[in-house]
């Protein structure tokens, strides 16, 4: 009976090991490609993206109510590219509803402007 016991304690401490380090197996990429596209200078442009069922006038107002600039908008109506000379304005943006903040140029939603034609 003892060793039915040492068994499933075992087989119980071997399963929590094995879901905290496929837990870790999944976070750590998502954290890697986080850090990989997250925007580096907010005054050079920030693609907002919201959730798809937010409208244009929507994620453009909750853009600019976090004190951004609105440039154009994304390659769907729920991503919006801003700008704001204010590096806090991210978090705000974040705050105020956006699902991600990443750099418009690492994902190709920043169409080059006429400028740089």
């Amino acid at each position: 009976m003892r060793h039915l016991i040492l068994d499933a304690r075992s087989l119980g401490r071997r399963s929590i090991d094995a879901i905290l380090l496929l837990a870790a197996a999944m976070l750590l990429p998502a954290l890697v490609l986080r850090a990989q596209i997250a925007p580096t200078d907010p005054s050079a442009g920030v693609a907002l993206i919201y959730a798809p069922w937010t409208g244009a006038a929507e994620a453009a107002a909750r853009a600019t109510a976090a004190g951004a600039t609105l440039l154009r908008f994304g390659i769907a109506d729920f991503i919006v590219v801003v700008r704001s000379d204010d590096p806090a304005a991210v978090g705000r943006m974040l705050r105020g509803g956006a699902w991600l903040a990443i750099d418009p140029r690492v994902a190709g939603l920043c169409a080059p402007g006429p400028e740089n034609s």
